[in-house]
């Protein structure tokens, strides 16, 4: 006889599995804020203008133009299509006045560089709560998860986080 769970299993394909475990695995995160020493972090957020700075620094008409962003913040930053990219989940970001000043606060904290999913998120909890997101009910929460899900996924190579821990069938 089936088991409960094996009569109302749904099966939602490998990609709905890994964005369901990346789903969960960021709304954890925030919840395990409540349980780690969070140490105020100082940040002042600009004023938000919705748009990411420019990439690309003019080196002048002799020298070929460099980005000097990390890898991971350069792949956050460019453009879904054709890929890979986050910038429709970016600018969603952007808009948010919390979410935004979280963003800020990541750069700044340089938490994309860090290595590993676990030190970006360690890195970024102080953020979330200096930015005033300080439950998961938050409704910047939404656009933050866009982000991650999309970072998970889209810039895992860039940013050196693999599968973030994700099981694929």
């Amino acid at each position: 006889m089936r088991s409960f769970a094996q009569r109302t299993r749904v099966s939602i394909g490998a990609v709905g599995t890994i964005g369901a475990c990346a789903l969960s695995f960021a709304v954890a995160a925030l919840g395990l804020a409540a349980c780690l020493d969070m140490t105020t972090v100082e940040f002042v957020a600009p004023v938000p203008d919705a748009s990411p700075p420019p990439p690309v620094v003019d080196a002048g008409p002799d020298v070929p133009d460099v980005d000097t962003r990390p890898p991971c913040d350069q792949c956050l930053a460019s453009p879904d299509q054709p890929g890979p990219g986050c910038a429709d989940e970016l600018a969603a970001c952007l808009a948010d006045t919390k979410c935004h000043a979280m963003y800020e606060c990541v750069v700044a904290q340089q938490c994309l560089t860090k290595g590993s999913q676990k030190k970006i998120i360690l890195c970024g909890l102080p953020c979330a709560e200096s930015a005033g997101i300080v439950t998961q009910d938050e409704p910047a929460v939404v656009f933050v998860l866009a982000v991650v899900s999309c970072l998970q996924s889209a810039c895992a190579v860039a940013c050196k986080i693999g599968d973030a821990g994700a099981v694929t069938d």
